[in-house]
This record gives C-alpha cells, sequence and structure tokens, in this order.
C-alpha cells in the first residue's frame, strides 16, 4: 500500500463481480485516450482545415 499512490486506479477486490466490472471500464478508458488515436484525430482534424 505504500506504493499505491505510484498507480493511476484503484480496484477493490471485496466484490468480485464489481471488481471485474472495475476493470473492464478501467481498460476502455484506457483504449479511448487520445494519443492511441493521434492519427485517427488528425485524419479527422484535416477535413476541417481551411483550404
Amino acid at each position: 500500500m505504500r506504493m499505491a499512490y505510484a498507480y493511476d486506479y484503484v480496484v477493490m477486490n471485496d466484490d468480485l463481480n464489481a471488481s471485474g466490472d472495475d476493470v473492464v471500464r478501467i481498460i476502455c478508458m484506457v483504449r479511448r485516450r487520445t494519443m492511441l488515436h493521434k492519427e485517427l484525430i488528425d485524419q479527422i482534424n484535416a477535413m476541417f482545415v481551411e483550404e
């Protein structure tokens, strides 16, 4: 627990179903980080650039 602040997320493992749901939500959030989709964002932005 001394290193808990070094992590981004906390999952309490007191309820297996709830903790499993928490892990799934964390994975979904991480997959939506903008830097993982930089190429797509750049492509979309390029469609709106004034020529």
